[in-house]
Formats: C-alpha cells, structure tokens, sequence
C-alpha cells in the first residue's frame, strides 16, 4: 500500500508513492488516480489473497481449483511471487503448461523431440541426462514441467531430500507447486515479471515463445481475475 504521513492532501510525496505502486503492478506510472488504479487500492485495501472461487474461474474445474489453490497460495508465499502482475504472469504460465492443471506430467510418446531427452543427444546433455532411461524418469513433471537430470538434483538439493525421496512424494500438490516456484526464482522470473513483458517471461519457461497466444490469452484471464483489468 502507499507509505506515506497523513496530512489531507495529495502532495509531492503521494505522487511518488502512487507512482512506485503504479509500476509495480504494471500501470501507467504517472501517478494520476484513474478507474483501474482506484480498483487495483480498492482491491489491496481489501488484502485478499486469491480466492478458490477465482482460480475455479480460470481452472474451469471446482475439484481442481480446491486441490491447487492452497499449494499455490504456499508457492507465491515461499517465492516472493508477491503481486497480483507476478501471480497472473504465474497463473498463465502454469495453468498453460499443465492444461489448467491437469497434466501435471509431461504427456509422453516418446515424440520425436522427446526422444532427445536419452543420450548421448545434445538436447540430453543440456539436460544432464547421462543414464539410459533418463528422459523418461525425469520428464517434465510440476506446475511448470520441470524437465530434466539436472534441474531435478537441483531442485531437490534447494530442498534438501533426494531424488528417490521426490520420486515417492510427486503426487504432492506442495511440490508440484514448489517446484514451479523454485524455478521461477531461479531463472529471475519476477524481474521480467514486474515488467509485464509476456515475451520474456516465456522464453525463461520455455526457452522459445512457443504457443505464445494461448499463453497471452491466459495472461489476460488471469488479469482480468485479479483485478489488474477493467472490462465493461
């Protein structure tokens, strides 16, 4: 919220802080008090985090939406995932790579791409895929998909058990969570986030911009649902 004395008026001090807060939730940062900055103070002032009700309405599913929506409410927590600009930027991520939470795992063919997670492919070397059976065991699993040997081990060495112990508890919505949020934090997620910039968030996902218009579209829902957009 604004940090600043209360003295009745809307002077030099209040304009910079409105502008601080304006940047930070992606608004034009000029410090003028418009519809979407009053609803975005209104929204704040109220200090609710995302609702079960509001993720079901990007979900499209009440069973999932109650599974998830305390493991997501843990990561953002855990993460500094800590704006509603982060947490839509989140949202549109996840809820793309995993079908609206449904597909928690990597759909597996082996397709032809898939095939390059076993080595000695260079895609299984980035990967640090070094054992037959690799690309299958440590396919994309978690909010995000995380993919791979490597990220695997490091993502269970920043929680402290190993990758057998991960391999008992992937059912865990927590981790599943926590492993989106560890990744996040990891590639730095939060400062192209704070920009609003879709383009970059994305390659740090994904590495590319593949399927970049449904992720958009679901940047936009997820907006819209907390509050950072005015329809109407």
């Amino acid at each position: 919220m604004l940090r600043v004395g209360v003295d009745g008026r809307y002077g030099d001090d209040s304009k910079s802080a409105a502008q601080r807060m304006q940047q930070s939730y992606g608004l034009v940062a000029d410090g003028v008090v418009r519809l979407p900055f009053w609803l975005l103070l209104e929204h704040l002032h109220s200090q609710m985090p995302m609702t079960i009700h509001q993720l079901q309405s990007l979900v499209k599913d009440a069973t999932l939406a109650v599974k998830y929506h305390e493991a997501m409410l843990e990561t953002w927590k855990k993460y500094d995932i800590s704006t509603p600009l982060r947490q839509a930027h989140f949202l549109s991520q996840t809820l793309h790579e995993t079908g609206g939470l449904r597909w928690i795992w990597e759909i597996w063919g082996p397709t032809e791409w898939q095939v390059r997670y076993e080595p000695p492919h260079r895609k299984a070397r980035e990967l640090g895929n070094t054992e037959k059976g690799d690309g299958f065991r440590f396919r994309g699993w978690g909010l995000t998909h995380l993919t791979g040997r490597y990220n695997v081990e490091r993502f269970c060495e920043h929680l402290g058990i190993t990758p057998d112990e991960l391999e008992r508890r992937r059912d865990d919505v927590l981790l599943q969570g926590f492993s989106a949020g560890w990744y996040w934090e990891d590639r730095g997620i939060n400062v192209v986030a704070d920009r609003d910039d879709a383009k970059a968030v994305t390659r740090k996902i994904n590495t590319g911009l593949l399927h970049l218009d449904h992720r958009m579209s679901r940047l936009t829902d997820a907006k819209q649902v907390l509050g950072l957009l005015v329809t109407g």
